[in-house]
């Protein structure tokens, strides 16, 4: 991220000779209720731990320690609102922390690329939100951990439009008290509304009019019956499992009572017993889910406006996530398995600077057409979406059964092994037959097969005027288009396997996104007319006249 975490000296930012220097600005009071609680949660197992021993022991000493720790870390939190501050300069974002190693971060405000909104349940009780700028450098971002809503708001409408005044700013003053930015607790300018023709530096533009919102998808309660096909939430019941287990474990079991347990499941019926569990299961899983994806995307509201998409979403912890719309260089479809038997997909955005790695999620899963129209609006063509993907033959289909049935060979040569060596040693070679070892791989190979299917009825690609098209995935399909104008460079590669297939794996390099896209196994003739298709001037040298 392009700003730096050491200690800056004054000089380096020091406004122009004659101009009083901008002010530094302390965060909301409110704040100094939000750390002490958010410190006292972070310490909270160690003030369980103090309790229980408090519990055990008749020492006056562990009843003390409990609150004094307890008021030492509400205490401690206090401090952060005492030694952070900011400013914004005519061309930068300021931000200082710290008691004993003290940093200034800063951005510059032609560099802001992302300003982000979030807000816990508690900040949004105190009425205020965490501001985070990002300059696209990295994943690191400023924060302003408590504003309140109309400042948060009006950050970010600055910073975002910082970028064109910074280019034109010509004679520079301050921003703070008198040009734009007000001391804390003080509305803009003593006024209620922010001044919107005033803009970092002192330069005045005109007043812009308000395009129209354009509203392109919000939360409807009929995308909830797409969350118990996502099986990414498994972890949390995994995770849930592993705690109840390893309390179980630390409980002492009377012998006499699982043997009266045991006799009652056998009273009811394994048969019967196995659904009740298996119901049990289910229900549990289709209530974590539900929950999941309400609290995640409960009022998620996608829109466009002033050159950019704008998303909100959340029940306890709201996000507001700004990318601009002249940095997304293309979106991501992706449809598991599961989620394709109800025609559910989820949609991401390839941009430069912004999100996690380059790619900001705007669509849960939701019904597939709406996705396509919403990658559709976003790109501004609807041919991308919905046009059928040219096959990569005959070729790649072979060398992706090829390369499933590895793992067949595999799991035989661990059976081998298991056989003649490991049984021998542990002398159980008489009652465990060869077939036993060879079933997990043998059981792999129709498995394998099934999976060479999948990859190969996803593997694709397509291209227009303006796009790049490409299908890869195993079990969960996935359409990927980048704007051709986003292409920095072509990347061959080929294998010695793929040399003999004649086939190729080409990547298309680019600044947004995870920074390539990549179509595997492609045949080498279309592999170089469609690189020479898209991006003809780099490649005219190389081709053959």
């Amino acid at each position: 991220m392009s700003h730096d975490q050491s200690s800056l000296p004054d000089a380096e930012v020091a406004p122009p000779a004659g101009e009083p220097e901008p002010q530094w600005l302390r965060l909301d009071k409110r704040k100094l209720l939000l750390d002490p609680v958010s410190a006292v949660k972070q310490s909270i197992v160690p003030i369980i731990a103090v309790l229980v021993g408090a519990s055990s022991s008749d020492n006056l000493w562990w009843a003390i320690a409990a609150p004094v720790l307890a008021v030492a870390a509400a205490l401690f939190g206090l401090v952060p609102w005492f030694t952070t501050t900011y400013r914004i300069t005519p061309t930068q974002f300021q931000l200082r922390k710290g008691v004993f190693n003290k940093t200034t971060s800063t951005a510059p405000l032609d560099r802001v690329r992302s300003v982000d909104l979030e807000a816990t349940l508690l900040h949004r009780i105190l009425g205020m939100r965490k501001v985070q700028i990002g300059t696209g450098v990295d994943d690191e971002r400023i924060e302003l951990d408590a504003v309140t809503i109309a400042r948060a708001e009006e950050l970010r409408e600055l910073l975002l439009r910082a970028r064109r005044a910074a280019a034109v700013a010509t004679s520079p003053s301050p921003v703070g008290a008198g040009s734009g930015l007000p001391a804390a607790g003080a509305p803009w300018g003593g006024t209620d509304q922010p001044p919107a023709a005033a803009w970092p530096g002192g330069v005045t533009h005109p007043v812009e009019e308000a395009a129209p919102e354009q509203v392109l998808a919000v939360f409807t309660w009929s995308w909830v019956r797409f969350a118990p096909f996502n099986l990414a939430r498994l972890a949390v019941i995994a995770a849930a499992v592993g705690a109840v287990s390893q309390l179980v474990g630390e409980v002492s079991i009377d012998a006499a009572q699982v043997a009266e347990s045991a006799e009652s499941a056998l009273r009811i019926g394994v048969v019967v017993l196995s659904l009740l569990v298996f119901l049990g299961l289910a229900v549990t899983w289709l209530v974590v889910s539900v929950v999941g994806y309400v609290v995640q995307w409960w009022g998620l509201r996608l829109t466009r406006a002033h050159g950019s998409l704008h998303l909100s979403s959340g029940l306890l912890t709201t996000r507001s996530i700004t990318v601009e719309e002249k940095r997304v260089r293309g979106v991501e479809l992706v449809e598991p398995l599961l989620m394709r038997v109800v025609n559910g997909a989820a949609l991401s955005t390839l941009a430069t600077g912004v999100g996690e790695g380059g790619t900001t999620s705007i669509l849960p899963h939701c019904p597939t057409p709406v996705a396509v129209d919403v990658a559709s609006d976003v790109l501004g063509d609807d041919r991308p979406m919905r046009m059928p993907l040219v096959p990569h033959g005959p070729a790649a289909r072979r060398r992706q059964h090829v390369a499933h049935q590895w793992t067949t060979l595999f799991f035989l040569g661990l059976g081998l092994v298991g056989h003649y060596v490991v049984s021998p040693l542990a002398e159980v070679a008489t009652q465990a037959p060869l077939w036993w070892f060879l079933a997990p791989g043998l059981a792999w190979i129709p498995i394998g097969v099934v999976l060479a299917e999948l990859s190969y009825a996803h593997l694709g690609h397509a291209l227009t005027d303006d796009h790049l098209v490409a299908g890869h995935g195993t079990t969960a399909r996935r359409r990927t288009v980048l704007e051709v104008d986003g292409i920095i460079g072509w990347v061959f590669e080929q294998s010695i396997f793929q040399r003999r297939l004649g086939l190729v794996t080409l990547q298309a390099t680019t600044a947004a996104g995870g920074e390539k896209v990549t179509l595997t196994d492609v045949p080498e003739h279309l592999a170089v007319r469609l690189a020479a298709r898209a991006t003809p001037e780099p490649l005219e040298p190389y081709l053959a006249r």
